[in-house]
């Protein structure tokens, strides 16, 4: 990934991966761009050796002050758009990025009046959409409620990968795990391989299931259909379902 720079204010990241294929992220105003690499600082944490510029750079840049802390040559496998703004109360900012798959010579202005009929129209479908699944007995303030609640849980809706017996090991690249990670929270799960999509709240929790949160947000999704909830089920250990409809069951019961 690295920095391109194109005329007025836009500064445009170009990514590349063997997947993907090629990308360009357009960032309209920004500050500046810093760079790192997606790698995890083993001086700070182990004492070992390590990348000269490692994933916590960005922050280390924008919260320290480490001027040194990000790669000075706008490269990297991990990077940022840099805004700093003071909002006033009562009022707002808008900050505008666009990724695509065209090159930049083919685009004029990418986050221009292109940028906004675009996001207008993904705006005019979002209201389609919830219009249809909300009661038309809410309040607009109700509707705004729900919405929101509802965008929530779609925002939560990620990629989760979390493989047990691999959990337990360790890379074997890294420093080895430490030893109470084999008795603790989930060890006897070494036949759990989840690799999809799914609701996952408290994301920072990673690798656990948290209960009595998933009875919420594998439940709730099924006003856009029944089909995610049901590939979220069969993802779950099946002790893991049973908490979360009991959770369920407490709640309907008022039981905490």
């Amino acid at each position: 990934m690295n920095r391109i720079d194109a005329p007025g204010k836009i500064s445009t990241f170009a990514l590349e991966h063997p997947e993907a294929g090629k990308l360009w992220l357009h960032c309209l105003d920004a500050a500046e761009t810093l760079f790192t690499e997606n790698e995890t600082n083993t001086r700070r944490l182990y004492g070992h050796p390590g990348p000269t510029y490692a994933k916590d750079g960005i922050s280390d840049y924008i919260v320290a002050g480490n001027k040194d802390a990000v790669n000075p040559a706008q490269s990297g496998t991990k990077a940022a758009a840099h805004y700093s703004s003071e909002v006033l109360s009562g009022g707002n900012i808008v900050i505008k990025l666009r990724l695509t798959k065209e090159k930049p010579a083919a685009q004029k202005n990418p986050v221009g009046s292109e940028f906004d009929r675009i996001f207008l129209l993904r705006q005019k479908e979002a209201d389609e959409f919830y219009a249809k699944v909300m009661p038309p007995s809410l309040s607009e303030d109700g509707r705004n409620v729900q919405r929101q609640a509802f965008a929530g849980l779609l925002w939560s809706k990620q990629f989760y990968h979390y493989a047990q017996r691999d959990w337990l090991a360790g890379d074997p690249a890294q420093p080895a795990p430490p030893e109470q990670r084999k008795r603790g929270r989930n060890s006897d799960w070494s036949h759990i391989y989840n690799a999809d999509v799914i609701s996952m709240p408290d994301k920072w929790e990673y690798p656990w299931y948290a209960a009595w949160d998933l009875a919420f947000h594998w439940r709730a999704p099924g006003f856009g259909g029944s089909g995610f909830c049901q590939r979220t089920t069969r993802s779950l250990p099946p002790r893991m379902v049973y908490a979360s409809e009991r959770s369920v069951a407490r709640i309907r019961m008022g039981a905490r």
